[in-house]
């Protein structure tokens, strides 16, 4: 491999890397105003911090980063189908893509 290759591999994975760290911004900064929200409505404080352990759970996971968000994604997309109206075409589209997911997981 020559050296403009393995460069051009590493500033990709950099691009990745910085996109996943922006998304864990923003899931940061939306648990703050969560948290914010929660205290203001006078939430009891003990249920406050179970959503902030929650949501720090789903967004900050200690595991691989990138897999972490492609799951994020791929749950979003089965939300998605299931929100949808149910013809008959979107629910065969729902259970491929469910099916491509499971595929890809493993």
């Amino acid at each position: 491999m020559s050296h403009k290759q393995r460069v051009a591999e590493l500033v990709e994975e950099a691009e990745k890397i910085q996109a996943c760290t922006k998304v864990l911004v923003h899931a940061a900064t939306v648990i703050g105003n969560m948290a914010e929200n929660l205290q203001i409505l006078g939430e009891n404080t003990e249920e406050t911090q179970k959503s902030i352990d929650r949501w720090k759970d789903v967004f900050l996971p200690q595991d691989n980063v990138e897999t972490r968000v492609e799951e994020i994604a791929s749950q979003k997309r089965k939300v998605a189908f299931c929100d949808a109206p149910k013809s008959s075409s979107a629910r065969r589209r729902s259970v491929e893509l469910e099916e491509e997911t499971n595929v890809v997981g493993k």
